[in-house]
This record gives C-alpha cells, structure tokens and sequence, in this order.
C-alpha cells in the first residue's frame, strides 16, 4: 500500500522531521472538513473581534464533535501503519490518547496573543518528567492545505541538542488557567520559555506541501507558529512513541480522557 522510502528515516534523523503524503487519511479528512466548516461558518472577521475565552470554548466543542463523529483511532493506525511502512520502521507504537486541535487565527488581530493559539518554541519534553517523551514523534495535520505565512516554525538541526544546555524559565499567573477550555483544546497554562542555549534567530518556518502532514522528532526545537496569513489556520495533532519506550504500570492518567497518557493502537 505505502512506497518505502528507507531515506526519510535519514532525513528525520538527519533534519529531525519529514513530510507525508496525507492520501492515508483521504476518506478521514473530508469529514474532519466538514465538522471544522459547520462549526466556523461565520467570516473571519467575526472570529478576529471574539474574546480567547469565547473563541476556546468554540474550538473545544468543535474537537468534541470531532471525536465523537471520527473514528480517530482508525484514523491513527492508519496513519501509524503508513509511518512504519514508508520510513522502513519496525516498530510497534502506541499513541496519544488525546487528539489536539489547534485553531490559529491571523495575528493581524489584537486578541491573538503568544501562548493563547500556538506555543511558543518548545520540545515536547519541556512538558513532562517521562523518559519516554524523548522517543516521541509528533505528527500535525493542516486540516486545510496552508501557505508558508501559516507554517509553524522550528530550529534547524535542535533535536541535537542535549537537554543539560538548554534553560528555560516558566511563565507564572498566565492567561490560561488549568483544565480550561484552552487547557484541554492544547494550551499551556504554566507555558515555559526558553532563555538559553538554543539560537532562536535561526528560526525557519517548515513548508509542508499542499496535501502533506508534518512528522517531527519530538525533540525538535518547535512552536512559535504566528500566523501571518489572512485565514484562520486548523490543524491536528497527536503522538506516536515506540511501545519498547513505555512503562504502562507508571503512565500517567491524562486530564483530558481520563485515559493513561499513551494507549494501545
């Protein structure tokens, strides 16, 4: 089914993501479209003038509605197969047992602010004590194909970076409060920034091609994802760590499905 293309694993080591076709999920994206077009059917204006507050609990009922109408699961074993078959991988992988839906609104609008729609530059590891977040990868889905100006960005060749040099401090009484709507949409209420060791004005924005989802090494200095367009920017996104790296007796339950962190595909 999948074409094996044993040097993107190359790549992925190399430059620390890749990109994959999404025809895997073609019978999937045009209902995830569907939901997203029905819930935010209003011009862009009217989204630019909501409150972060407001504008969260949209985005929050569109994810529930998401996951109650989408096989999500299927849609992610799919998407795991095609991973491992296409990068020559043998791996068995467990997945996150939550999907996040990042909704991204231009930054023209003064409601728009750092760390309330995108996060800042980060490694999934920032987040979390768990060793296993080391051998993440985390795949993000433009629901919408999206031009250059919409692309997050990243730190060319970070994922090389050890984590003993590079400090970060936490943003204390932020905007966001814990298990808020933006909390559970994928938010981050105690949001870290980081202040040394890595050149964030070597920042690049990736280009993922019309039709293609980004797989990047978790590790990979990311975030930061302004979007400079005049559309609002829908994507999805999930993680996929390899079973051998988990501990199922010391995963933590996650707050969002009462689930452990990572389940079985």
């Amino acid at each position: 089914m999948f074409k094996k293309k044993p040097n993107l694993i190359r790549k992925l080591n190399s430059d620390g993501y890749v990109y994959l076709k999404n025809n895997s999920v073609s019978s999937f994206l045009p209902k995830i479209r569907k939901i997203v077009k029905k819930n935010f059917n209003l011009k862009t204006n009217k989204y630019l003038s909501m409150e972060t507050e407001e504008f969260h609990n949209l985005i929050l009922k569109t994810l529930n509605s998401i996951n109650k109408n989408i096989n999500l699961k299927k849609m992610q074993k799919v998407i795991a197969k095609q991973f491992s078959e296409t990068l020559s991988f043998d791996e068995k992988f467990m997945v996150s047992s939550f999907t996040t839906f990042f909704v991204t609104r231009p930054n023209k609008s003064p409601k728009v602010k750092n760390e309330t729609e995108f996060v800042s530059f980060h490694r999934e590891n920032f987040y979390g004590k768990y060793k296993y977040l080391n051998y993440q990868y985390n795949f993000w889905f433009p629901i919408f194909d999206i031009d250059l100006k919409q692309n997050v960005k990243y730190i060319p060749k970070s994922h090389l970076i050890p984590d003993n040099k590079i400090k970060v401090k936490k943003l204390r009484n932020f905007s966001i409060k814990k298990h808020s709507a933006a909390h559970k949409c994928g938010m981050n209420y105690a949001p870290k920034k980081i202040i040394k060791g890595v050149e964030l004005k070597k920042a690049r924005r990736f280009k993922v091609p019309k039709s293609h989802y980004l797989v990047l090494d978790a590790n990979l200095i990311h975030g930061n994802g302004l979007n400079l367009s005049k559309k609002i920017r829908y994507s999805l996104a999930f993680g996929l760590i390899p079973s051998k790296r988990i501990n199922k007796k010391t995963m933590p339950i996650n707050f969002r499905t009462n689930k452990p962190h990572y389940v079985n595909l």
